[in-house]
């Protein structure tokens, strides 16, 4: 497994391009601890991303270099079958996003010398003429319909030219946070495995003894991540138990329950996130993989109740296995 000194040797005097996924704020989320690393080793650090994850990122990094890079938004249904059908048509076309996102990336290079490229699942942020490295945690695709051999290669071929292939999690299948997603499908000796990555790597939750409210942290694209929230509210409307409810999103307009027992919140720091956990009695959200890496490092799985995006086959396998490692 790479060592975090081994990452500090390989960002240490470069100038870095960090291509970021807009897939909800998972992505972002989890490129923090690698971007911390290069902000003290590098000699300069651009981020590059879109939507979402790009304000989230300015937000969380007011000094540095930020580039809009377009990529097309990943728009879940209000079932499974559009879930589906929409994931479909996005990666039909998804070649000429990549070849596009390349021509872009050229001009960046030039402009500010970049000479390593750290890309979290954007094939196209990736120059031949350039180091590259890619991270992925999903190198076996779990796909619907039995398709899950085919997305997986097809996905190995976005990645092929790169020179690294970096997965956030444990090398050990026995304690894998990710299980089979990320297992070395294919026997790519470029894969090197670095742990899991999460913004809380380095905070530690408050004594706080007596569990008081229920939690739900909410992610994603639209529109699942209204419907779980309207879904949420009037369930807790009707039981009157305490809830505190992060919604995930960057507005002003607020959410008037009518009740005491909720709280509504449109989005909080980190250290608020931390406070928020630690009176936490339950912690309801999506079984997105940077979700699964943060609980993990707050020591908070016991408390999480996992509820997959419809569709997304991905989180309705780590809910499942999640499940079963107990």
């Amino acid at each position: 497994m790479l060592s975090e000194f081994q990452i500090q040797q390989t960002f240490t005097g470069k100038n870095i391009l960090f291509g970021v996924l807009n897939w909800g704020l998972g992505h972002a989320s989890r490129m923090v601890p690698l971007i911390n690393t290069a902000i003290k080793y590098a000699n300069c650090v651009v981020i590059c991303s879109n939507g979402n994850a790009l304000l989230w990122l300015k937000k969380y990094y007011p000094g540095l270099t930020f580039i809009e890079c377009n990529s097309p938004d990943v728009k879940y249904g209000s079932n499974k079958m559009l879930t589906y059908f929409n994931l479909f048509k996005l990666y039909a076309g998804y070649s000429k996003i990549v070849n596009m996102e390349r021509t872009e990336v050229s001009d960046i290079i030039k402009q500010y010398e970049i000479n390593l490229i750290v890309s979290d699942n954007r094939p196209g942020i990736y120059n031949s003429s350039i180091y590259s490295i890619y991270l992925t945690h999903q190198l076996y695709v779990k796909a619907p319909f039995s398709l899950s051999y085919i997305a997986s290669k097809l996905h190995a071929n976005f990645y092929k030219p790169f020179n690294e292939i970096w997965v956030p999690d444990f090398e050990s299948s026995s304690i894998s946070l990710a299980g089979k997603l990320s297992r070395n499908y294919f026997n790519d000796n470029r894969i090197k495995y670095i742990g899991p990555l999460s913004r809380f790597i380095n905070l530690r939750l408050s004594n706080i003894s007596s569990d008081r409210y229920d939690l739900a942290i909410l992610s994603g694209p639209e529109p699942q991540r209204s419907i779980l929230e309207n879904k949420i509210i009037k369930e807790y409307l009707l039981s009157n138990k305490n809830l505190k409810l992060v919604r995930g999103v960057f507005t002003r307009e607020t959410v008037n329950c009518n009740s005491s027992s909720i709280e509504i919140i449109n989005n909080a720091c980190d250290s608020q996130l931390v406070e928020l956990f630690s009176g936490a009695n339950k912690i309801i959200c999506r079984s997105g993989y940077s979700s699964v890496m943060d609980l993990f490092f707050l020591n908070q799985m016991k408390k999480a109740e996992f509820i997959p995006t419809p569709g997304q086959t991905e989180q309705e396998y780590l809910a499942s296995y999640l499940a079963n490692m107990k």
